[in-house]
């Protein structure tokens, strides 16, 4: 994922100039795809930023990531998504969770007809999976299939994240939790982070 920073997805020249040389460095290392999103403060994607990046990471595909649960129009998002030559949307359907943005979720899917892939992720985990997928039609989910866990600190709380005495941490459990969950369904992609 290129990110520069938490909070929202409005980047000023500097933050994409380092989320350029962050494609340039991953590419050099040899990943295989990237994830990335912009948007105006209106909710309008920002085409210049993703040409951008779309621009260094070829011919490496990119998946446009959950800025565009905040943008202003889920249907035209996609249409400039897809013509910007995003391979997939990671989308909670614009709502807190995948689960809950399910209806957005068919719709893009239904409307899209295979132009590009819809990812519903935010929320997925072993309990909902399934259900997810069934419901939603999609064939590729997103899950961080993570527990909070004690770390080797305990300290003071700093910043907006866990405690320092606190980390999530990805499970292999979980994640063949999920994949068994999702096994009597049509071919499917289950990403974590």
């Amino acid at each position: 994922m290129i990110r520069p920073r938490e909070g929202d997805f409005v980047y000023d020249q500097d933050e994409l100039d380092v989320m350029e040389q962050d494609v340039n460095s991953l590419k050099e290392i040899g990943v295989d795809g990237f994830v990335f999103g912009a948007i105006h403060p209106d909710g309008a994607v920002d085409r210049e930023a993703c040409l951008r990046l779309i621009g260094s990471a070829y011919p490496l595909p990119c998946t446009f990531h959950r800025a565009f649960d905040v943008s202003a129009d889920a249907f035209v998002a996609m249409e400039e998504i897809i013509q910007l030559g995003f391979r997939r949307i990671l989308t909670s359907g614009q709502r807190e969770s995948a689960e809950a943005g399910l209806e957005l979720i068919v719709r893009l899917r239904e409307i899209a007809d295979g132009r590009i892939v819809i990812m519903a992720g935010a929320g997925v985990t072993e309990k909902n999976a399934a259900s997810i997928v069934s419901a939603s039609g999609v064939a590729e989910i997103h899950g961080s299939a993570s527990r909070q866990c004690d770390s080797h600190l305990n300290s003071i709380r700093m910043g907006s994240g866990p405690e320092v005495g606190r980390k999530r941490v990805t499970h292999s459990d979980l994640v063949r939790l999920i994949v068994q969950s999702i096994s009597g369904h049509a071919p499917i992609t289950c990403q974590t982070n």
